[in-house]
């Protein structure tokens, strides 16, 4: 097991958390304090995707595969130990993050560091469309218990992201498309840019989403919740996710 007392005592560095950010936003600092009260001793690693953004204390990302390639840089670059938690920046910007975060912090008291597994936001979306693996982890986070399963997600990672795109079905098409371009107040991509090549590169990231856990999956990885001992705080967080979003749907309208 995770040994939160021995890590909050900081007698042996357990944790990592490495974040993907692109440019410079306010979010960012707040939830950097925010992983600090709750992880005191935690390595915490940001790489910045933006094109020469990096502020010193950052690793300059390649956003050559936007945040898988980030992903990958982090983990080529932070020492080989531990328990690794990936975060995206919109943690910050699009989720309940004071509530996730302690929910994480929760979670790795029960968290089994033995286990062949990638942790993260679950997703079982049915298997109507073949791109779509069910289920599947949200790229927003991975939590990742130890260096077996690091290598694997590494691997797995890397050849997702070299690998060329093949023509999509047309109901997988579909499925992106509607998403992406949804005006709904409770369903579909958050982002408020809906320009062509802003729409294709989210393509590609769910793309990329979807083929990195059905490719774990064959690779012999356990994909699993981090919300598997706490269902009903897990179900809570997804639904004020929503809510959050809806709201914040409603104040773009009147901007």
């Amino acid at each position: 097991k995770f040994d939160i007392e021995q890590f909050k005592n900081g007698v042996e560095m357990k944790l990592q958390i490495c974040i993907v950010r692109y440019g410079k936003n306010r979010s960012l600092v707040k939830g950097l304090d925010l992983l600090r009260r709750q992880f005191p001793k935690a390595e915490i690693t940001v790489i910045n995707n933006a094109p020469l953004e990096a502020d010193l204390q950052e690793i300059q990302g390649s956003n050559l595969a936007f945040e898988f390639s980030g992903y990958l840089e982090l983990l080529e670059n932070r020492p080989k130990q531990g328990v690794v938690i990936l975060l995206n920046d919109t943690l910050f910007k699009h989720h309940f993050a004071g509530g996730w975060v302690r929910f994480i912090r929760s979670f790795l008291e029960v968290l089994s560091t033995e286990d062949k597994v990638i942790y993260g936001d679950i997703r079982w979306d049915g298997t109507a469309l073949a791109e779509r693996p069910n289920p599947f982890l949200a790229s927003w986070l991975f939590v990742i218990p130890n260096e077996i399963s690091n290598e694997v997600f590494c691997s797995t990672l890397r050849d997702v992201i070299q690998m060329p795109i093949p023509k999509m079905s047309a109901e997988y098409e579909l499925f992106l498309t509607e998403w992406l371009v949804s005006s709904g107040l409770w369903k579909g991509w958050q982002g408020s840019e809906k320009d062509t090549v802003t729409i294709e590169r989210k393509k590609k990231c769910i793309y990329w989403e979807h083929q990195l856990s059905a490719n774990l999956a064959k690779s012999g990885i356990e994909l699993r919740s981090i919300g598997e001992k706490n269902t009903v705080g897990y179900s809570v967080l997804r639904w004020v996710d929503r809510i959050k979003i809806g709201f914040w749907r409603i104040a773009c309208r009147f901007t």
